[in-house]
């Protein structure tokens, strides 16, 4: 036998299914809406990953573009700087000897080293020098322009003699030496001047 509802159960029914049918489905409206976040964001990863893949593909080309092998092939190079330097062939039909500004101003043999050894440098490498020996070298005497020009002077023409791989006693050897040597400087001067000879200040490069 059916059973009877009074309007006001009636009603009460009627309100419970509306309410848990508007329940469900906005429960199934948020499940969509979080399937399609997590399908967005797949697609998002997807995205990202293959742009990083291509991003580290060509960074991997430019690597193996600026890398370099020596002809035994088996001594690698790379660029150091950001931007290597673009290779310029040297100039033809340069005519052999001094140019025009050393010719004009060459007149002796001491304004030919000048333009080797300029008076900016010359001041420079004293100035460290000196600072350096007086750290290093116990009775250290200061070096001047002469004494550096003559130093120099040995070491170039130590070399037009040929005498790379001779020892510096024999160069100043009485018996087998040449004169040159001994009557420009000692040997004990021209050995401390060896060790003290710098181009920089070591205690500024971290400053630098």
């Amino acid at each position: 036998m059916a059973k009877l509802y009074t309007a006001k159960e009636a009603l009460d029914i009627v309100m419970e299914s509306d309410c848990e049918d508007g329940s469900s489905s906005s429960s199934s409206d948020s499940e969509a809406d979080t399937e399609e976040a997590s399908e967005s964001e797949v697609d998002t990863e997807q995205l990202e990953s293959s742009s990083s893949s291509a991003d580290s593909s060509e960074e991997a080309e430019v690597e193996e573009e600026e890398r370099w092998t020596s002809k035994n092939g088996k001594i690698l190079w790379s660029a150091t700087n950001n931007q290597t330097l673009r290779y310029i062939p040297a100039a033809r039909g340069l005519v052999p000897g001094p140019t025009q500004y050393a010719a004009a101003r060459i007149r002796d043999p001491i304004t030919s080293f000048s333009l080797l050894l300029t008076a900016e440098i010359i001041q420079h490498i004293l100035a460290v020098t000196n600072l350096h020996g007086r750290r290093e070298i116990t009775g250290w005497r200061d070096l001047d322009v002469e004494e550096l020009q003559a130093y120099m002077g040995l070491i170039i023409l130590a070399g037009v003699y040929r005498s790379k791989d001779e020892s510096t006693l024999s160069l100043w050897s009485e018996k087998s030496g040449r004169t040159i040597f001994r009557a420009t400087m000692s040997h004990k001067r021209f050995h401390h001047i060896g060790r003290a000879l710098r181009f920089d200040d070591k205690l500024s490069r971290p400053r630098r």
